[in-house]
């Protein structure tokens, strides 16, 4: 697939015409019409709107191929800010969860002879 077709996926991926996608990277209608077209190559500033804007890989606009970078690592930041989170209200009642085990045990005659 070409940059013009990769542009246009991500432009019907959010169901949007020419005229609001190009207002969307700070560019016009007619521009990424010639983009999707490949009557106009992309330039470095659009790839950065691209990036910058949509959070779309340069190299994966550019190359077609995924450099398992982008989605990847956010996901992963996002799932390590949650960790932490967690870790830190666990941390915090520490003694609260300990005490609440230990009255479910004992609910449940865990500890008993």
């Amino acid at each position: 697939m070409e940059i013009g077709k990769r542009i246009k996926k991500i432009r019907n991926d959010k169901s949007m015409k020419q005229e609001e996608f190009g207002a969307l990277i700070g560019s016009n209608r007619s521009v990424i019409s010639r983009l999707e077209s490949g009557r106009q190559q992309i330039d470095q500033e659009i790839l950065m709107k691209f990036w910058t804007t949509l959070r779309v890989s340069p190299h994966w606009l550019i190359t077609g191929e995924d450099p398992g970078g982008v989605a990847e690592v956010a996901k992963l930041k996002s799932d390590l800010k949650e960790t932490k989170r967690t870790l830190s209200l666990v941390e915090a009642h520490r003694d609260s969860l300990t005490e609440i085990i230990q009255l479910l045990k004992d609910a449940a005659g865990v500890n008993k002879q």
